[in-house]
């Protein structure tokens, strides 16, 4: 059965995991953080579903540290 809501959602997801790689692709552009961490918060992005918020800023900020 199709579920509209549940595609509107995946959409969502994919929307804001996008964003939010670019973000960061954009502070490796200028030098903010380096090809290594740029690397790790890619990982982290496509492996967001497995952690809990906290655990997700948590496991960013020491990235970025």
């Amino acid at each position: 059965m199709y579920d509209e809501n549940i595609e509107s959602q995946l959409d969502f997801d994919l929307k804001a995991v996008l964003a939010f790689a670019n973000r960061y692709e954009k502070l490796h552009e200028k030098g903010i953080i380096s090809a290594e961490q740029l690397e790790q918060i890619i990982t982290l992005i496509e492996d967001y579903q497995k952690y809990s918020f906290e655990e997700f800023k948590e496991k960013l900020r020491s990235i970025m540290n």
